[in-house]
């Protein structure tokens, strides 16, 4: 490098970035020219959007909202009429008035929303009319109160007196029947009581005074019902015409009434004399019932004529309210028209100085930021693309070093760093070389001793296989399969079968804690040790407390084993267990039924010194099978950490316990792969089962004879 190069140089007045500054400033200065005049456009626009938005569009709003409350009140009228009562007629009435307030309002609100403008003397004049269509719909909805609180009134009195006249008119058919009874008893049999003592005879009673009597009698029943009859039909008369006719009809009855009461005499007749004058008088008397209709009929018609003078104000209203909106809606079509004109001109101007702005940047880009930022940065980053290949030549940035602004200074000092780090590369890839070769000198060590142990694990594996019985031996009174599956190189479950006497042999299953090569050694160690233990003590509790204790004092690493141990005897088929906190394995009659054996309570062996283990038994028949195993098989997992489960395994075995030892282990164990899949082995899979073929063929003739 020369001393040029490696001297620093003194910059320009104009440096790299006053340069970018005033390409910058020059774009700014076209964008900022466009924003002056799309600011004056959009000033116009939003003159005419203000004059919308705020005279306008309010009128149209509150003109919509008159219309729709005068349309309200003329459609909530005729509710008034249909009100049953004075409490419903005042709700309906208090709506009405609170309608009618709201349309004052917004009435008062429309006319400042019309006060300026060119067109405000029409509206105004508008507004006036639909003031005074409102007062008159006002005032017609006061007359149609007061009328219908008028037939509220004459329709309760109406329904009092009809009350009051069946109440008159019930007493009267209570007074008339004992009498027309007692006629009749002594017309019929000539007894005027049931206490005389003989009847009269025909002469003296079929007299014509009697007869006329009874006839007189029988009429009061018959206009006494006419009557009551006429008086209740006065409540349902549909017009006022029909009222005249019923009037006379009455007043026939009444009179027939009477003239029957002039027939029989007044004597013992005043009760119902004076009944049947409060009932004819509801009928003839003053305010009698048929007045009450034909005034309640006259206010329905005021009703009536009130409703339509109040929907055609309404209508009037709307009209009123229909031209207005006319007139506003016109004058919006005008402002939107002008701001429609403000937005088409200011989108011109805007693309026209759109247009010139970006010409302008990108002239200024390509002629001058081009050639004087992009074209050097460009070749200083070439220049690191090179570097990082391996591939720079300081003669690549020849012409960038001969600036005098930043870019010159970056590539003079890129240059001299290019050729230090290319100095400081040659020295760690030799140090890299170096250190590689001794790693891989020690990594073929390490690979040598770990094939090594790979095969002392394996031969360990092997062996501890091999301790296992490997198959059960043939035998007329039993058949029986196992098998031990480690998680790892080296298990810690183990089986066992072996005689303890003259036709009985001891099952055994266990389960170290942990894994591995300690596990393993604790296994063998345990193995032997139950072992001995079986041959020296006869029951399996004593051989487990045994066993306990042996452990106990062997154990420096503080493991402990499950175990179950069981003597079957072969003449009897009594199988007597004791069992050490293992699962308690599972027996399958030859006829399926499945159950567990019952767990004992015992504790793992190696725990703690002198304890002891409870015996139980049970007696196998021939074809009954048993199955000793770990926790190996109901503790599998699958991938989604579910077990196995007891269940499954019981259901294995009621599904194959017809067949051959052989076939029911292949099955079980086929139930558990399938069941985990291409899940990893969580625990050893160790299970052992025997087939109990019943007592010998001589203790069969022995029992025969």
């Amino acid at each position: 490098m020369s001393a040029a190069e490696a001297a620093p140089q003194r910059r320009s007045r104009l440096g790299l970035s006053a340069k970018l500054y005033l390409a910058i400033a020059g774009a700014v200065a076209l964008t900022l020219a466009a924003s002056i005049v799309a600011w004056f456009a959009f000033v116009e626009l939003g003159q005419h959007q203000r004059i919308i938005t705020r005279e306008h569009i309010p009128s149209i709003t509150d003109s919509l909202r008159l219309a729709r409350q005068s349309t309200l009140i003329a459609a909530t009228a005729p509710a008034l009429i249909s009100a049953a009562d004075d409490p419903a007629r005042r709700r309906v009435m208090a709506s009405l008035r609170q309608q009618a307030a709201t349309l004052d309002g917004l009435i008062q609100r429309l006319a400042a929303d019309v006060r300026d403008g060119p067109d405000a003397p029409a509206d105004q004049r508008l507004i006036v009319e639909i003031r005074d269509a409102t007062g008159d719909l006002t005032a017609a909805l006061d007359r149609l109160d007061q009328s219908v609180g008028s037939q509220i009134a004459l329709r309760a009195e109406l329904g009092a007196r009809v009350d009051g006249a069946a109440d008159l008119h019930r007493r009267l058919v209570e007074l008339l029947t004992p009498l027309l009874d007692d006629a009749t008893l002594y017309l019929v049999t000539g007894y005027r009581t049931l206490d005389d003592v003989a009847p009269q005879a025909a002469t003296n009673r079929l007299t014509e005074r009697t007869l006329l009597t009874y006839a007189a009698m029988s009429q009061l029943s018959i206009e006494a019902n006419l009557l009551g009859a006429l008086i209740a039909e006065a409540t349902d008369l549909p017009d006022a015409t029909l009222i005249p006719p019923l009037i006379e009809r009455f007043q026939s009855a009444a009179d027939r009434f009477n003239r029957a009461i002039g027939v029989i005499g007044t004597g013992g007749l005043l009760s119902v004399q004076e009944t049947a004058a409060r009932l004819i008088a509801i009928g003839l008397g003053p305010d009698n019932v048929y007045e009450l209709r034909r005034s309640l009929l006259d206010e329905q018609q005021s009703a009536e004529r009130l409703i339509a003078e109040a929907r055609t104000v309404a209508a009037t209203l709307t009209g009123d309210v229909d031209n207005l909106v006319t007139h506003v809606e016109a004058r919006t079509a005008l402002a939107v028209a002008a701001s429609n004109r403000a937005i088409d001109i200011g989108e011109t101007t805007l693309l026209v100085l759109n247009g010139v702005s970006i010409l302008g940047a990108l002239l200024i880009g390509w002629f001058y930021v081009r050639r004087k930022i992009t074209a050097p940065v460009v070749r200083i980053t070439d220049a690191a693309a090179a570097f990082e290949d391996a591939k720079f030549d300081p003669e690549q940035l020849a012409s960038v070093r001969d600036r005098t602004d930043e870019l010159g200074d970056l590539a003079r000092t890129f240059t001299r760093m290019a050729a230090e780090v290319q100095a400081r590369t040659d020295t760690l890839d030799r140090l890299v070389a170096e250190r590689t070769s001794e790693l891989n000198r020690k990594n073929a060590l390490l690979e040598d001793a770990n094939q090594r142990m790979d095969a002392e694990l394996a031969i360990a594996r092997t062996l501890q296989a091999a301790m296992l019985p490997q198959r059960l031996p043939e035998h007329p009174q039993y058949t029986g399969q196992a098998t031990m599956v480690p998680a790892r190189e080296m298990g810690g479950d183990f089986y066992d079968f072996f005689s303890v006497g003259e036709n009985r042999v001891g099952l055994v299953i266990a389960d170290v804690s942990g894994k591995g090569v300690p596990a393993a050694f604790f296994m063998a160690i345990s193995r032997t040790i139950l072992q001995g233990s079986a041959r020296e003590h006869g029951t399996p509790g004593a051989c487990l407390a045994d066993a306990n204790n042996l452990l106990c004092q062997q154990n420096p690493l503080d493991l402990f084993v499950t175990a179950f141990y069981g003597v079957l005897d072969l003449a009897t088929g009594v199988f007597t267990y004791a069992n050490a906190g293992h699962n308690p394995p599972i027996l399958v009659r030859a006829d399926g039924a499945v159950s567990n054996l019952p767990a004992m309570g015992g504790v793992a062996m190696g725990v703690m010194m002198g304890l002891g283990y409870a015996e139980n038994s049970v007696t196998l028949s021939a074809g009954d099978t048993l199955l000793l195993y770990t926790d190996g098989i109901s503790e599998a997992m699958d991938r989604d950490g579910h077990e196995f489960t007891e269940g499954r395994l019981i259901r294995s075995l009621g599904e194959s316990h017809r067949e051959s030892v052989e076939i029911v282990l292949s099955s079980l164990i086929d139930s558990v792969a399938e069941f985990v899949g291409g899940a990893p082995q969580s625990d050893d899979i160790t299970c052992l089962i025997v087939r109990y073929k019943g007592p010998p063929v001589a203790d069969f003739q022995e029992a025969a004879e």
